[in-house]
């Protein structure tokens, strides 16, 4: 079987994908790094990485890159504290900001190694458009008799954004080495499944930046609250998920929100998706009660312990089991939002007493 073969399945992932062989030779290069480069397989194939690359003859990528070919542990660079192993440019003209992990891998009887290289020049675009928002807020709040009280409150938000970025990015970088490792000592027929595991783990880098954006929109001005359709906004949430078990109310509700609204529905089913088996069955119910529309997002899925129901909404806050281990980014983002509209969110078992006892979710909004 060619590399062409092997790799095919990382044409579709949103991360470029470079393989070299025992002789440091270029064997395969997915459709995005050639994208990215300027440069087709064809015409870099066989040749030395070394040679395209001057700068990996350096001894702190040469060793580091030869210990990998001999089945040594994953290795990764990042552009903050390297240079970049293969140097990439936008369409501006400036340098992508990447991270480069290096991983062992058998090919049949030889041993190459794959460079899985993330692009994350959208988050640094996210953190300088943090520092102007709290450079901006610093100037205007300094005329204000408040002024010290939101700066605080600035350099927090701040704050939030950086911390969110420091730890969900280094537990993606995690999640890749590891479902990647696997790769060694998996069948053949098993390569296509852990390859898959890799696409997912890379591509929640870019649900991190959704989601600091998504925090920094809540913590703007708010937007005035309109009338809309309850029923349009599940739709919209839950489209980028497919062909999902998915049961939906009845009719139709109009609630008062904003274009965020969506999140809500987004976070709640991929939630049930994430953690929940492949049979998992999502419920979706709404019920009008006097100025309110009570919202239940519901599944069948492992559930959460009781000595961790009380915390979920808190950022960064995670449980024990698979079936409770996340970024901690997601419901604490539910929350936000649910209390952004005016109303109350509350967490329970779907199945109180079973072995799966699923999950239920419940909101209010206000009628519109």
């Amino acid at each position: 079987m060619t590399a062409e073969e092997y790799f095919k399945i990382t044409e579709l992932f949103p991360v470029g994908v470079c393989v070299i062989d025992s002789d440091y030779r270029i064997i395969f290069w997915n459709r995005l790094l050639e994208d990215w480069s300027g440069k087709r397989l064809k015409e870099i194939q066989f040749r030395s990485l070394f040679e395209l690359y001057p700068h990996l003859s350096e001894i702190m990528y040469s060793q580091r890159i030869a210990d990998v070919l001999k089945g040594g542990p994953p290795a990764i660079f990042t552009s903050q504290l390297h240079n970049s192993v293969i140097p990439l440019l936008l369409a501006s003209g400036e340098p992508r900001i990447q991270t480069t992990t290096i991983l062992p891998f058998r090919m049949g009887d030889e041993s190459v190694a794959v460079m899985v290289i993330e692009d994350l020049s959208e988050l640094k675009k996210e953190v300088l458009a943090y520092r102007k928002m709290k450079d901006s807020a610093i100037i205007a709040l300094n005329e204000r008799i408040e002024a010290e009280k939101e700066v605080i409150r600035a350099n927090d938000e701040a704050n939030l954004y950086l911390d969110i970025m420091s730890h969900d990015i280094a537990n993606i970088n995690m999640l890749v080495s590891g479902y990647s490792a696997l790769l060694e000592e998996s069948p053949d027929k098993m390569v296509s499944t852990y390859s898959k595991r890799i696409s997912i783990a890379a591509s929640r880098s870019s649900d991190i930046i959704n989601s600091v954006s998504t925090i920094r929109k809540l913590m703007e001005k708010k937007a005035p609250l309109e009338p809309m359709s309850l029923k349009d906004v599940v739709l919209s949430g839950v489209s980028q998920y497919g062909a999902i078990n998915l049961e939906m109310f009845d009719g139709d509700f109009t609630v008062m929100a904003d274009d965020l609204l969506p999140e809500i529905f987004v976070n709640l089913v991929g939630n049930s998706l994430k953690y929940g088996e492949k049979d998992i069955r999502i419920s979706i119910t709404a019920k009008s009660a006097e100025d309110i529309i009570s919202v239940c997002v519901s599944d069948n899925g492992p559930g959460i312990s009781d000595e961790i129901k009380p915390e979920v909404f808190e950022r960064f806050k995670r449980g024990k089991g698979r079936a409770e281990a996340g970024s901690g980014l997601g419901l604490y983002i539910v929350k936000m939002l649910a209390e952004r509209y005016g109303g109350e969110i509350n967490i329970k078992d779907s199945y109180p007493g079973r072995k799966m006892p699923g999950l239920t979710i419940c909101f209010t909004l206000k009628k519109g």
